[in-house]
């Protein structure tokens, strides 16, 4: 086999690695995003250890797993009904 051939050889196998990465690891490495009090952050210990200097919460979604719509409203609920924020739940 010629330098050219395995340099092909090595490309495809690359392009290929990758894709096998992209297309079945990411999905697992980067979980979907939940609705504030369902997932493994312990919000409530966050928004603790700010009491007393902090003049803001703010909850940020980027994306998610389930209907956005009805991630922000459980939010809401639980930020609201939990005591952690005001407004309306």
């Amino acid at each position: 086999m010629d330098r050219t051939t395995a340099q092909q050889i090595w490309g495809l196998m690359a392009a290929f690695a990758t894709a096998v990465f992209q297309r079945h690891m990411l999905p697992v490495m980067r979980p979907s995003h939940v609705a504030a009090g369902e997932g493994v952050i312990d919000v409530l210990a966050i928004v603790k250890t700010g009491e007393g200097h902090t003049e803001w919460l703010i909850v940020e979604l980027d994306q998610c797993g389930t209907d956005m719509l009805t991630a922000i409203a459980k939010r809401c609920k639980y930020l609201v009904g939990g005591g952690l924020a005001r407004g309306k739940s």
